[in-house]
């Protein structure tokens, strides 16, 4: 089975793995403002306002995502060059496990302290009420958000970057579409910009739960123990790719606060 990844990569080879990634992101980053838009338009300002309070609690599972998905990406990667296929499946499986642990706890966390985070973040008691309502319908999707940002870097390390790209799409697709029937047509308001960005998180997580279940590439989902020093490994090399996300996160925040200051809700 070949792996396309392992091929002479020139500048139009490189081009064709790097440039349904970088739509990829691009797609991804548009869950929020696709969620401001409508809920701008059909709810109101006030809500528009608690979305972007809480994004930076988003951003942040997006950036241990980034971190886990880039940097297992490349002990993956260095794997399969060395023919090491069985073992880099295991990892592969590993990352994927430790992501969807990852999630889960930042869930339970974030639903305990919900109300001390959302006053760090910056909500006054006007915007509670709405961001409140926006991260109980989002929060226990987590973890599935954070299996899409992994899965958006592991597809191309499984020689599918098309396939990871048509995802994304279709994801993105769902939550502009669901956004409109959930807030426009049945009025449901900031709760259903939320489920609409819950529903987009879910595709690519169910898909590929379902295609790696056989071996469709060289990586595929096996039996793998526990391994801390390949996890250790993966945060260290993705460490900078989650910086610079975060990097965006912590300036939002601050903004928020500083809006929240001299502006007001």
């Amino acid at each position: 089975m070949g792996h396309s990844i392992s091929q002479n990569f020139n500048g139009r080879t490189l081009l064709k793995f790097a440039f349904p990634t970088i739509i990829m992101m691009v797609f991804m980053s548009m869950y929020t403002m696709v969620d401001g838009f409508f809920v701008s338009r059909f709810v109101g300002a006030d809500a528009l306002s608690a979305i972007n309070i809480v994004y930076p609690l988003i951003g942040l599972v997006v950036g241990m995502g980034i971190m886990l998905g880039t940097g297992g990406s490349a002990v993956i990667a260095r794997q399969l060059g060395l023919g090491q296929a069985q073992e880099a499946r295991k990892n592969f499986t590993r990352i994927l496990v430790f992501g969807l642990i990852l999630g889960i706890l930042f869930t339970i966390v974030s639903m305990v302290f919900l109300e001390a985070l959302l006053k760090l973040l910056g909500s006054s008691e006007r915007l509670m009420g709405y961001c409140r309502e926006y991260m109980i319908i989002l929060l226990p999707f987590m973890a599935v958000q954070m299996l899409q940002t992994i899965l958006g870097v592991l597809f191309v390390t499984a020689g599918k970057p098309n396939l990871g790209l048509g995802l994304t799409i279709l994801s993105g697709l769902a939550n502009m579409i669901l956004d409109y029937i959930f807030i426009a047509v049945l009025d449901w308001g900031i709760g259903g910009a939320a489920l609409a960005t819950a529903v987009g998180y879910s595709i690519m997580p169910v898909y590929a739960f379902f295609y790696f279940l056989k071996p469709r590439t060289e990586l595929f989902l096996v039996k793998a123990s526990f391994q801390g020093e390949v996890l250790w490994e993966s945060c260290l090399n993705g460490s900078s790719e989650m910086v610079s996300n975060l990097a965006a996160s912590v300036i939002t925040w601050l903004m928020n606060l500083l809006m929240m200051h001299f502006a007001g809700e």
